[in-house]
């Protein structure tokens, strides 16, 4: 007898170790038939086909997110020699689970099936496994090596074949793919029950479900508290397998679903103030709530509630006028409510007396450099006594500082010219009796300036469509070889250009020569970053003041290699930091002015 290899619980094994032996010791009387598809038509993503159940054509359609094939038989055919002698070696599905992460692929009966069957032939290989998740529960019914099974719902080949069935009523089943490889054969079929099979009761309840079998002379559940029994119960959500034994000692797998929905218990702990209440309670103690949860079950809530109480007190505060208690500056009562340090209402009452104080104010005017009464800037100066009522006596002084003029003139002249009795460039300083009666300094800043020189800089390059600003310098006044009057100019085209500026002594001119630039951008076809210094790098050549640029690269498998919003930056050839391998890559580039993406690809040789 093969040995089946998956991991579920003991009982689960125990289970399906009777359900082969039964199968092997009854098999010539049981007549266990598995009816397959005879498939006709392949086309891109899809392929349909019919089983003949019972005599009654069952249409089968298989659809994929990836492009599949066929093959004119089932690759190893002689390992399932020793399932059943009724596999046909015919036409069947080639799958490469191209999608790779995210692939699913689903059969559909057209009418609703029990216990539908999955051929799988060389499941991945011994360098690649291949994993598979099914949106149903399964069972292996036979294995010729190279699988291994995590779970009722996952399959891992290495170079795996194996026959699995999907104990139950359904009309679809979707498998999972999360690995591309070169193919793998598989083809469905149906495996009618010898005997009819019936599980009834409410397959969804609170702490526990109770399923009632009927059909066979035994029974054999995955779990339960009764697995033995036609009648069993279960505390635990999940999908169980069932197999029954008739009066002929011929079996039948099914399967079926429960959900149990468990009693919500919770607790809280609050506390609150005196005067209001939680949850409709307003006094310190335990409480316990029962309500219907939305899972229809018992929800137990237990609130320990906490009630603290209000606290108040009362000061008598004697203050002078311009001082404050509290935030308050004036005789009265005062009433505050605070949060105490047990989170509720603290009440105070204040009674506050303010005393007056006594005042005085000078005005006085003063020079920089002079003092009243120890002050010698400008300002408000209080000074405090003690009054006989315990409160200051305030002096108030407004004095106020009359500053040294000092003043800064700035001026230029041309050589030769006199400014003020000077006539070279220098700093100078000159001290007068102003207004206020105190004294101002005068300081003079001389230039002697020159005849103009504007500078246009050296020659230029320009693009086609892109332009130049030309910017001489500052001056008076500007005349350009157009007659343009602007102190700046905008080159379009090439040419030669030239302007003529002017101040207070007189004028001068210069020139620039603006050449085309060819600034049409394109990208190589290949590249060898092999440090040689030619070819190094991947980038866009003739690239010249573009902007919003980006530049991406991908490989064959989608993954994106590179990518920089600099256009004087390229790739190297590497990916994580490693050397990229070499091959066709495809790139994408998008800038400002480049409404469609430009798109190529390149060769990296090594």
């Amino acid at each position: 007898m093969k040995k089946i290899r998956f991991n579920i619980d003991f009982k689960t094994i125990s289970l399906f170790i009777i359900l082969l032996s039964l199968s092997e010791i009854t098999s010539a009387q049981c007549n266990q038939i598995y009816n397959w598809t005879t498939w006709t038509s392949f086309t891109g993503n899809s392929a349909t086909g019919t089983i003949i159940n019972n005599g009654q054509p069952i249409a089968v359609t298989m659809t994929a997110n990836y492009t599949f094939g066929s093959t004119p038989s089932v690759y190893n055919y002689s390992l399932f020699s020793g399932f059943t002698t009724n596999l046909p070696n015919a036409t069947v599905p080639q799958t490469t689970w191209a999608a790779g992460a995210g692939g699913t692929t689903t059969m559909c009966f057209s009418q609703t099936v029990e216990n539908p069957v999955l051929l799988i032939s060389s499941l991945g290989d011994i360098h690649t496994p291949v994993k598979l998740t099914f949106s149903k529960h399964y069972v292996s019914v036979y294995e010729k090596g190279g699988m291994t099974f995590p779970d009722d719902t996952t399959i891992i080949g290495a170079e795996g074949n194996a026959v699995i069935v999907f104990p139950g009523k359904f009309d679809c089943v979707t498998i999972f793919s999360t690995t591309p490889e070169y193919y793998t054969n598989i083809t469905w079929g149906l495996n009618p029950p010898l005997f009819p099979v019936t599980i009834s009761g409410n397959t969804v309840s609170c702490d526990s479900v109770t399923l009632a079998a009927s059909g066979g002379t035994t029974y054999l559940w995955s779990d339960g508290k009764q697995p033995n029994a036609a009648t069993n119960t279960f505390y635990k959500s999940g999908t169980y397998f069932l197999t029954v034994t008739d009066a002929n000692a011929c079996t039948v797998t099914t399967s079926k679903s429960v959900t149990v929905n468990q009693k919500a218990t919770s607790v809280i702990n609050k506390t609150i103030c005196s005067g209001n209440s939680f949850e409709g309670y307003t006094t310190s103690g335990t409480y316990k709530d029962i309500f219907t949860g939305v899972n229809g079950c018992d929800s137990i809530r237990t609130l320990n509630l906490v009630v603290n109480q209000k606290t108040s007190s009362i000061i008598s505060k004697t203050i002078c006028q311009g001082d404050s208690f509290e935030g308050y500056s004036s005789s009265g009562t005062f009433i505050d409510h605070f949060t105490g340090s047990n989170g509720c209402d603290s009440t105070r009452t204040l009674n506050l007396t303010v005393n007056q104080k006594k005042s005085s104010t000078i005005n006085k005017t003063i020079c920089e450099g002079d003092s009243f009464e120890g002050h010698s800037s400008s300002g408000t100066f209080i000074d405090h006594f003690t009054g006989s009522n315990g409160c200051d006596s305030a002096r108030t002084l407004n004095l106020t500082v009359n500053q040294k003029i000092s003043s800064t003139i700035s001026k230029s002249i041309c050589r030769g010219e006199y400014f003020e009795g000077y006539n070279s460039a220098g700093s100078y300083v000159d001290k007068f009796i102003a207004a206020n009666g105190c004294d101002s300094t005068r300081t003079l800043l001389l230039a002697v300036t020159d005849l103009p020189s504007p500078s246009l800089g050296i020659d230029k390059e320009i693009c086609s469509g892109d332009s130049l600003l030309l910017n001489p310098g500052v001056f008076d006044s500007y005349l350009w070889q157009d007659g343009s009057t602007l102190n700046y100019y905008i080159v379009r085209q090439p040419g030669v250009y030239s302007v003529q500026v002017s101040n207070t002594c007189g004028s001068n001119t210069d020139q620039v020569m603006v050449a085309s630039k060819n600034c049409t951008l394109f990208f190589p076809n290949a590249f060898t970053p092999n440090h040689d210094g030619l070819n190094d790098i991947f980038s866009a050549l003739n690239a010249y003041n573009l902007k919003d640029f980006r530049l991406a690269v991908y490989n064959c498998f989608g993954e994106r290699v590179f990518e920089t919003t600099n256009y004087l930056q390229g790739w190297d050839g590497n990916y994580k930091g490693k050397a990229a391998v070499p091959g066709v890559y495809v790139w994408y580039c998008t800038f400002a002015t480049q409404t469609v993406p430009l798109k190529g690809t390149v060769t990296l040789i090594r």
